[in-house]
Parts: structure tokens; C-alpha cells; sequence
């Protein structure tokens, strides 16, 4: 049991890597509608590997391939969507559906972790809960410095989060990342 726990708070923090940059990078260019963010994050890294752990318990499949493929589509759609969204008025820099879409594409890993753990552990619940705490936890402190570095910085990088989002998903689909 001790080894479960921390071998899922290892995978926990490595699930977390990309959901903590996305935030921050996000953070840096809009002070406040990311905030709730973290809780979708934390969300789906717990209900994507509950379900497929739950689903694929009696059968081992490699779906690799089709979750590096959704994973980087999600993040080159969310890069382009940082260069086209510029309405002047508008203080968000994206909607619910854009966070929705930033929470899938970054815990699309997770879905796969679920997977793979189905031949290994017995019970999915704790890990999963592990994987959903941490990934909230280290969204919500990136979110935190990404405020504090834009408050330095003064100015927005939209462009810089759309090249950032678009080389991740590329990154994602070399296997790269």
C-alpha cells in the first residue's frame, strides 16, 4: 500500500508537468478567469484514469496512439485560439469550453495511466484521488506564480502562449514530451 501511494504521487507530479505550465502560461496573460481552471484539472485527472481503469480492468489495450493524437490536436487548437481571440472588450482570455478543452488536453496522460495501472494495482480509487489532489494543487500554485510574474511583467504574451501551446502539441505527437 505505502509503495502504491508513492509511486502515484510520482506519476501525480509528472501528470501535473503540463497542466502547470499550460496554467502559468495562461496566468501570465490573464490575471483571473484561469482561477477556476485547477478545479477542472484536478477533476479530470481523476475521473480519466477511474474510468478507464474501470473500463479496460479485463482487457490491456494500447491506446497510446489515439491519446498522444487528441492530446496534441487539443493543444495545437488551444495555441491557435490564443492568436484569433483579441476582442478588445473581452477581460477573458478564454471561455468554459476553452478551459474544459485545456483540462482534457492536459489529462489525456491520465486516461492512459488508468490503462496501464489495470494489470497492476487492485483498486484505482486512491491513486486516482492522488493524481486529481496534486494536479489541482500544482495547477493552482502555477496559477498563482503565473498572476505574480504577469504583475511583474505588465504586459500580455498572448502570441507566447499560442507558440507554447502549439509546440507542446507537436511535442506530444513526436512522442517528443
Amino acid at each position: 500500500m505505502f509503495e502504491t501511494i508513492i509511486l502515484s504521487l510520482l506519476i501525480a507530479i509528472a501528470l501535473s508537468v503540463d497542466a502547470s505550465l499550460a496554467c502559468f502560461a495562461y496566468a501570465t496573460n490573464n490575471k483571473k478567469t484561469i482561477n477556476y481552471a485547477p478545479f477542472f484539472i484536478g477533476a479530470f485527472h481523476f475521473i480519466f484514469p477511474f474510468i478507464s481503469f474501470t473500463f479496460f480492468k479485463s482487457l490491456i489495450v494500447n491506446l497510446e496512439s489515439v491519446g498522444k493524437l487528441i492530446s496534441s490536436l487539443i493543444f495545437i487548437l488551444l495555441g491557435i485560439i490564443c492568436f484569433f481571440d483579441k476582442e478588445v472588450k473581452q477581460h477573458k482570455i478564454f471561455s468554459i469550453t476553452s478551459v474544459i478543452l485545456l483540462a482534457v488536453g492536459v489529462s489525456i496522460d491520465s486516461l492512459l495511466v488508468g490503462i496501464s495501472l489495470c494489470s497492476e494495482i487492485p483498486s484505482i480509487l486512491i491513486p486516482a484521488s492522488i493524481f486529481g489532489i496534486i494536479s489541482f494543487l500544482l495547477s493552482f500554485l502555477a496559477i498563482f506564480l503565473g498572476v505574480l510574474v504577469s504583475k511583474r511583467i505588465n504586459t500580455k504574451i498572448d502570441f507566447l502562449v499560442g507558440i507554447f501551446f502549439i509546440i507542446l502539441g507537436v511535442l506530444i505527437y513526436f512522442d517528443i514530451v
